[in-house]
């Protein structure tokens, strides 16, 4: 597939993947436009997203979130537990149907303050529309189901 090809499919594929979301209600919220498809965390004790987006010409999912504490739980459980998150995050993502190999998680606070977990989606390489609708929504749906385990996400703030 051509970098043409996904740019001129991607809102197409932003709109498929923010359906599917809604419909599996794991969400608070589910947002999808031209600039990606944005998830609020049903349980947090802070505000999380889950997300899909273009950054440049690749294709990302993430978790992010404006909270230190949410983010340092995240990295303690899993220092803990010993468990690497590319391999949870793997299995999760073969579990819904993604047989793109592990995907490689990077770590860092953004410009705007974030602290966000994410991952390039290899689209490029998947072919047609479908199957990077089916990849994305995969590994949006494993990213939600490792973090809501990990650290303290599913604490409500009101505990």
């Amino acid at each position: 597939m051509t970098a043409m090809t996904l740019d001129q499919s991607i809102d197409s594929i932003f709109a498929q993947a923010g359906e599917i979301a809604r419909k599996e209600n794991l969400f608070a919220s589910v947002q999808a436009g031209p600039d990606g498809v944005h998830c609020a965390a049903l349980v947090a004790p802070e505000p999380a997203t889950y997300s899909l987006f273009l950054d440049g010409e690749s294709l990302y999912v993430s978790f992010s979130t404006l909270d230190r504490w949410l983010s340092q739980s995240i990295e303690a459980d899993l220092m803990f537990t010993g468990d690497k998150l590319e391999d949870l995050i793997d299995e999760e993502a073969t579990d819904f149907g993604f047989d793109g190999g592990p995907l490689e998680i990077e770590h860092f606070r953004d410009e705007s303050k974030r602290y966000v977990f994410r991952s390039r989606i290899p689209a490029r390489e998947l072919g047609d529309e479908q199957a990077i609708t089916n990849a994305a929504v995969a590994c949006l749906l494993a990213y939600e189901a490792v973090f809501r385990e990990l650290g303290d996400m599913g604490e409500d703030s009101d505990d």
